[in-house]
Parts: structure tokens; C-alpha cells; sequence
């Protein structure tokens, strides 16, 4: 008895395997498509550097370098958090951003709440921060800035950018519980 294999079944499961290719790379270009819409729409920076301290006249001869289009200067600290019912130390990485709201690189995308307002201790902290510890608007954080202890309480919550994915300097995968992103003055 002779058993003759046609190629159909060999041809449908081909076109079955390029169909998931083709829908792989389009699923691949919408994903690629929005995080290019979101890094353009909150100015997302294409270079980081720090400095501990620096003239404010590099601020102009960085901006004069061909192909630069804009510089944008801050404070960045790394601060002590203590969180009600968190008994582990948490390190928090608090960005400095200005008191009115305007076009700036790294922008935040607010999720709930609002901005911050000028000396009022009060922070805009990332999403999985506030996820990782349920915490809600209103709540407070304690931290450690400048050898004093202070409380913050949350009236924001975002994403930011810069911090998507939130690693620990050093660490190797991201730790909702005890790393957190917050913004303040």
C-alpha cells in the first residue's frame, strides 16, 4: 500500500507561519510607533550627564554645540524613604522640577492628582512606587534630603520618560518596594 503525502497540509501550515510573522512585525511596529509618540510628546532627552557642580555659562556653550537643540539643567539626588508599614530601607531618586508647570525635557505624564506647589512638602511620585506600596493621594513618604528628616505627602502620581522602567543604580531588575522615582522642589 502506497501512502502519497499531498502538500497542502505543508503549504497551509507555511502561509499559517508567515501570516504570524507579518502580524509579529506589525504588532512590533505599533509598539515601536508608541513609545516614539510618547518619548517625542514628553521630550524625552537623548543625552544625560551629571555634574556635582558647574558654571552656569556651560549651560550657553552646551547649547552652541551644532545639533543640539536644547539643554536643561536640574537636581537629581538620591534620598533615604521610609513608607508606613515598609520596614526595609528604600532608596528614592528625587528629580527637581520647577514650581509652574511648562514644556520641559523628560516631561511627566500625571496619571491622578496634580502639580506640585512651592514649599508645601509635597511630591509627584512614580505609579509603581505608589503601586508597589498601595499608597494613594494624600498618603506621605518620609525622606532623608540634605541630613533632615521630612514628610512629603503625595499629591501626584506619574510616569516619567526617563524612568520607565525603574532599576536601582546597580541593581539588576526593578524593585517596586524598595526603589522609587518622586519628583519635588
Amino acid at each position: 500500500m502506497l501512502h502519497v503525502v499531498k502538500p497542502w497540509p505543508l503549504a497551509w501550515s507555511s502561509l499559517a507561519d508567515w501570516q504570524s510573522f507579518v502580524m509579529s512585525l506589525g504588532t512590533w511596529e505599533a509598539l515601536e510607533n508608541s513609545r516614539n509618540a510618547y518619548y517625542e510628546r514628553y521630550r524625552f532627552a537623548d543625552v544625560f550627564t551629571s555634574l556635582k557642580r558647574g558654571p552656569t555659562t556651560l549651560i550657553h556653550r552646551l547649547e552652541s554645540v551644532p545639533g543640539v537643540a536644547r539643554v536643561q539643567t536640574g537636581i537629581v539626588a538620591s534620598v533615604n524613604l521610609s513608607v508606613p508599614g515598609f520596614n526595609e530601607p528604600i532608596i528614592g531618586r528625587l528629580v527637581g522640577i520647577p514650581e509652574r508647570r511648562s514644556p520641559r525635557m523628560n516631561d511627566l505624564h500625571l496619571r491622578a492628582g496634580r502639580w506640585i506647589e512651592r514649599d508645601r512638602g509635597e511630591a509627584i511620585v512614580s505609579e509603581t512606587f505608589v503601586e508597589g506600596h498601595g499608597l494613594k493621594l494624600g498618603d506621605t513618604v518620609s525622606a532623608i534630603l540634605n541630613g533632615k528628616h521630612q514628610t512629603l505627602r503625595i499629591v501626584g502620581i506619574a510616569i516619567s520618560p526617563e524612568y520607565v522602567i525603574q532599576v536601582q543604580p546597580g541593581a539588576l531588575f526593578p524593585d517596586k518596594k524598595r526603589y522609587g522615582y518622586l519628583d519635588g522642589h
